[in-house]
């Protein structure tokens, strides 16, 4: 028997527990998943915006965790509503696409993060963290992390062509990437 086969899935939330229950206004700290998908994200967004309209949230450890990955536009609803938490850890794991924006839209939402941890899915067949192709080249990413005033640590499962590590594009992530073109000099 392995640990945890006797439990059942939790379910969402009754509206009568939605609309009176502020669990937010005192948690800290709040971990979901694996068994995430987009309506079970849309449920929790609206919890959250619904206790962050009646008192102030106090979550500042958060993570979300998907075996299945998750498009975008569902982060970007569920960020926008924690956007008033004081965050300091943040860990998205199961993110489909990977976009710049939604870089953008951690950043705009959550400025004071300390720790930050994405997880991209490769494909719908990938239910674990495993390293990942993401959409862009790993310096491409560097200038949308400007908005972050206190990040200290960052980790993601990007993959890393072995051609890419080199001292050299280590100060490049810290200038900003100007060019495509300086950039590739360097490897």
């Amino acid at each position: 028997m392995r640990i945890g086969e006797d439990f059942e899935e939790l379910s969402a939330p009754s509206d009568l527990v939605m609309q009176h229950g502020r669990m937010f206004s005192t948690l800290q700290r709040l971990a979901i998943g694996p068994q995430v998908n987009d309506t079970d994200v849309l449920g929790l967004t609206q919890w959250i915006a619904l206790n962050a309209s009646q008192s102030p949230l106090m979550l500042t450890h958060f993570k979300l965790s998907a075996r299945i990955s998750l498009d975008d536009v569902f982060l970007f609803q569920l960020l926008n509503a924690l956007a008033s938490a004081p965050l300091q850890v943040l860990v998205l794991d199961g993110i489909n696409e990977g976009s710049f924006e939604l870089i953008d839209v951690i950043a705009t939402s959550c400025p004071q993060l300390l720790g930050l941890t994405l997880n991209r899915r490769e494909n719908i067949l990938q239910r674990k963290c495993n390293f990942a192709t993401w959409p862009h080249s790993s310096w491409e990413y560097a200038p949308h992390f400007s908005g972050f005033q206190r990040l200290e640590h960052f980790t993601w499962n990007f993959r890393v062509n072995k051609r890419e590590i080199t001292p050299a594009s280590l100060l490049y992530f810290e200038e900003g990437f100007l060019s495509e073109d300086k950039f590739g000099s360097y490897l």
